[in-house]
This record gives structure tokens, sequence and C-alpha cells, in this order.
């Protein structure tokens, strides 16, 4: 929340592997999009990420994700 893109990204692995918490791969789309929303070289490796991990959701995760991204972007 911070705007820590590493932060950001390896808080998507977290919840992509399920290190520390449930495997949650709309949450791990949630802080890869929200790292790849900044600017610097961690942007393109977090973009990376999000777009692997969206390959292992559903439409339905994809859509929750993408719209809890948007919100979030919101706030």
């Amino acid at each position: 929340e911070q705007g820590n893109v590493l932060a950001q990204n390896n808080l998507g692995l977290m919840y992509e592997a399920g290190r520390g918490m449930p495997r949650d791969y709309v949450m791990a789309y949630l802080w890869f999009a929200r790292a790849a929303a900044h600017a610097g070289l961690d942007r393109d490796k977090a973009a990376r990420n999000r777009d692997q991990v969206e390959a292992k959701m559903t439409p339905a995760q994809v859509e929750a994700a993408k719209r809890l991204a948007r919100e979030r972007a919101r706030q």
C-alpha cells in the first residue's frame, strides 16, 4: 500500500505460492497489477508475473481480480 514495487511484487509471489497465507490467485493478480502500474525496472517483472498468474486463473477469477484491481486503484 506504500507503493513499494518490489514489496508489492513479493506479496503477489507469496499469494501465488501460498507462502505464509492461503494460495489466492486473485490477490496475487491484484498485487502484481499494482506493482506493474508503477514506473521502473521492476514494473516489467511484475507485469510478467501478473500475466503468468492470470494464465492459471479461471475466467471468473480473472474478472474478479481485474475488478478488485480497478477498485483498489481508485482508493
